[in-house]
């Protein structure tokens, strides 16, 4: 599975569902009807950023998207930066780890409030997808819709209002009320069973980030398994985003299907200006592999 996001970075702001207000309330606002004013509605206290891991169980804001949501799992990752690396590094062949060179940086899998993330439209195709435990099910996809990835740098702490701070159907399965610490909450034995199981499909190895003329893509593949399947469909995805002021970012999912166990990937997205000009926005290479094969080979390697 590969989540692609493409961002303005000429233009990014908070997603018009919230405003921050004094330095230390955040207010939610949103409109009953067109001829009625904007409701206003506390659902919290605003927090300080930290430069330190955010703990599961904290209750954010999303930077870009503007949606609630709490956090589940760390993951810790490689990012590329194609901009900053020379060509060399860039390039990874056969005998090459994605694990070499590159920044750590932090990646959390986090619950999304349901409410929020329907306000996002089209400009967030959120959730996350593994396959099912039964092999025989070959083309069979699990999808967890209300689930998302979120940079370190786009959590926005805050303490809810509410004992229920977000709409969520796993919220109760996944997180156990504990108002007296903080974060508020804490994962239920159920949770990390539940990402244990899925732990290949779920987890963050590496991200490959390259700017174009201020529009950033950032992608980060995921490797969720083997299949024995005859399925010779075409691989297409076809989303027309729309970067604006207002909605200055897009991230959707695709899932892609190949019979070797390592292969590249890349590309461009084509956009068109208001001027009828266009720009092609360049997908950074990165590589599509088996994690168990590479490491097996490792093994034999150092043997």
């Amino acid at each position: 599975m590969l989540a692609a996001c493409l961002t303005n970075k000429l233009g990014i702001g908070l997603m018009p569902t919230f405003g921050l207000r004094a330095p230390e309330f955040i207010i939610r606002r949103y409109l009953l009807s067109p001829s009625r004013p904007i409701k206003l509605e506390l659902i919290g206290h605003l927090q300080k950023a930290s430069e330190s891991l955010y703990e599961p169980g904290q209750i954010f804001l999303h930077k870009k998207f503007g949606y609630r949501g709490i956090v589940l799992q760390r993951w810790k990752g490689k990012l590329f930066d194609r901009n900053l690396q020379s060509t060399k590094s860039i390039e990874l062949t056969s005998h090459e780890s994605p694990k070499g060179e590159g920044s750590v940086t932090n990646v959390y899998q986090v619950l999304t409030d349901q409410s929020d993330t329907e306000i996002c439209n089209s400009a967030l195709k959120h959730g996350i997808t593994f396959l099912p435990d039964d092999k025989r099910a070959f083309n069979a996809i699990y999808i967890v819709s209300e689930m998302d990835y979120v940079f370190h740098d786009d959590i926005i702490p805050y303490v809810p209002q509410d004992v229920s701070p977000i709409r969520n159907q796993y919220f109760s399965e996944f997180l156990l009320s504990t108002p007296d610490k903080d974060p508020p909450f804490i994962p239920t034995d159920h949770l990390r069973r539940w990402i244990e199981a899925r732990k290949q499909s779920l987890e963050v190895t590496s991200i490959h980030r390259e700017v174009t003329e201020g529009i950033q893509t950032t992608v980060m593949p995921f490797y969720m398994g083997r299949r024995v399947t005859e399925d010779r469909k075409e691989n297409d995805v076809r989303y027309q985003p729309v970067l604006s002021p207002e909605c200055p970012v897009f991230q959707y999912h695709s899932h892609i299907h190949f019979p070797v166990e390592w292969a590249h990937m890349w590309g461009t997205f084509r956009f068109e200006k208001h001027n009828g000009t266009s720009l092609d926005v360049k997908i950074p290479s990165f590589p599509l592999y088996d994690p168990t094969s590479y490491s097996n080979s490792s093994n034999e390697n150092l043997g």
